[in-house]
């Protein structure tokens, strides 16, 4: 829910909002595109992260994956 109501907002302020699919479901996939994560790292001016702190997710930004951002 956090990371929809985050998109909700950058919507409002006229931002493009690429998200990653989660696995609890799609979200309101009307405003939104979806690529994976890699994709998403690479294109965004910006960056959200919202999900839980699992065994699963940490260390999913690393030093690696944020080296391919954007100067």
């Amino acid at each position: 829910r956090i990371g929809v109501a985050t998109a909700k907002l950058a919507l409002a302020f006229g931002m493009k909002v690429l998200a990653v699919p989660s696995r609890s479901g799609a979200l309101e996939a009307e405003h939104f595109a979806y690529a994976e994560l890699d994709e998403v790292v690479a294109r965004a001016d910006f960056l959200s992260l919202s999900c839980p702190l699992t065994e699963e997710t940490r260390g999913l930004l690393n030093r690696e994956r944020i080296a391919k951002m954007k100067r």
